[in-house]
């Protein structure tokens, strides 16, 4: 119960019902503490789990150049999740943090409508950040 009770928190989980979320917890997916310092993913790992943090602040970088700040409730990993390529950033966390994780193993036994919903949601996530991102430059060209 407490499980679904932090999904409810999550954002990216508005529109599942309990039964979905319930099903998605009850599939290979897990909740993880992380210490300060602990990376999530590594650049140029092969694993293709999707993110979600569900408290505290992580860093993204890229050859040790640092890309973004992500708070609580941003979804990473979408890339190599969905390609299943390999990891083009490194995320640590600089808090204690939360994660909850989900395979693409996993997420293959979800049926097709409730795929359907995950990839809608992730669509989402990441034409939100394409939008952030071009603000930025425009910012900068300013």
């Amino acid at each position: 119960m407490l499980r679904l009770t932090l999904l409810d928190r999550i954002a990216f989980f508005d529109d599942f019902d309990d039964e979905e979320k319930e099903y998605i917890l009850s599939v290979d997916s897990l909740f993880s503490r992380i210490a300060v310092g602990e990376y999530i993913i590594r650049q140029g790992s092969h694993d293709s789990n999707l993110f979600i943090l569900i408290k505290g602040d992580l860093l993204v970088s890229r050859d040790n150049k640092p890309l973004a700040e992500l708070k609580a409730g941003a979804v990473f990993g979408e890339m190599s999740f969905l390609t299943r390529e390999v990891r083009s950033t490194d995320v640590k966390a600089t808090t204690p943090a939360t994660v909850f994780s989900l395979s693409s193993d996993s997420f293959s036994q979800f049926s097709l409508g409730l795929q359907t919903k995950v990839q809608a949601k992730i669509i989402h996530t990441l034409v939100n950040r394409i939008t952030d991102m071009n603000a930025t430059l425009a910012n900068l060209l300013r």
